[in-house]
C-alpha cells in the first residue's frame, strides 16, 4: 500500500483518533506525492497507490466546472509515475454524478497515451 500523501505529518508523536476516539482533520500536501514517486518506481514489487486525489482535497475550492481538467491532471501525475504492474486505488462518490464511469473515461485514456 502506498499512500501518496502523508495526512499525519503534522501530527508526529500525537495518538490516532483511533486510539482517543477523537476526530482530527486530515490535511493533505501537495507536494508529498512527490516524494512518493520515486519510491514507488524503486520498489520492485507491486504497489497500490491509494489518496490519488488526496481524499478529494485537490478539489478544495475550485468551481465544478474545473473538476475534470483536475481529474486528469492528478491520475496523469499517478499512471505516470507508477510501474506497468502497479495498481491506482480511487474511491468514488456516486450521488451526484457517475464518478466510476468518467474515471475509468480519464483514466483510459491516460493510459492509451502512456502505451503510445
Amino acid at each position: 500500500m502506498t499512500c501518496l500523501y502523508n495526512a499525519r505529518k503534522q501530527q508526529c508523536g500525537q495518538q490516532s483518533g483511533f486510539i482517543t476516539g477523537k476526530s482530527k482533520a486530515l490535511e493533505m500536501y501537495p507536494d508529498d506525492k512527490y516524494e512518493m514517486f520515486p519510491v514507488i518506481k524503486q520498489v520492485k514489487k507491486t504497489c497500490l497507490v491509494f489518496k490519488m486525489l488526496a481524499g478529494g482535497q485537490v478539489f478544495a475550492g475550485k468551481d465544478p466546472s474545473e473538476y475534470e481538467t483536475i481529474l486528469e491532471k492528478e491520475f496523469r501525475d499517478a499512471y505516470a509515475n507508477m510501474k506497468p504492474q502497479d495498481i491506482g486505488v480511487i474511491g468514488v462518490y456516486q450521488e451526484n454524478h457517475d464518478e466510476l464511469a468518467q474515471d475509468v473515461r480519464i483514466i483510459n485514456k491516460i493510459l492509451e497515451d502512456l502505451d503510445q
